[in-house]
């Protein structure tokens, strides 16, 4: 099953809008999450969901993309199996 989440590592302090505006160029993008720590400081990578299960492969299989000099790293989000039942129904 492939997923139409992806794992972003290496999102230093990108903010949703940058990096949904970067994501798109590989689909329309559903949702940006990225991950804080509680002071409210980045925790340096993110989640993004594409509409579109061609979109998240497309990104995989580039792997490394860039905002600037920050290099990040895609990778296959591993999800746990309810969600999984989740995303068939949408």
């Amino acid at each position: 099953h492939h997923s139409r989440k992806v794992f972003i590592g290496g999102t230093a302090d990108k903010d949703q809008e940058e990096l949904k505006e970067h994501f798109a160029q590989f689909g329309e993008v559903a949702s940006i999450e990225v991950l804080k720590e509680r002071d409210g400081s980045y925790r340096g990578f993110a989640f993004v969901t594409f509409y579109d299960v061609r979109a998240a492969q497309e990104l995989l299989e580039v792997h490394h993309s860039y905002i600037g000099n920050v290099r990040m790293e895609a990778k296959p989000c591993v999800l746990p199996r309810g969600e999984l039942e989740l995303d068939r129904k949408i």
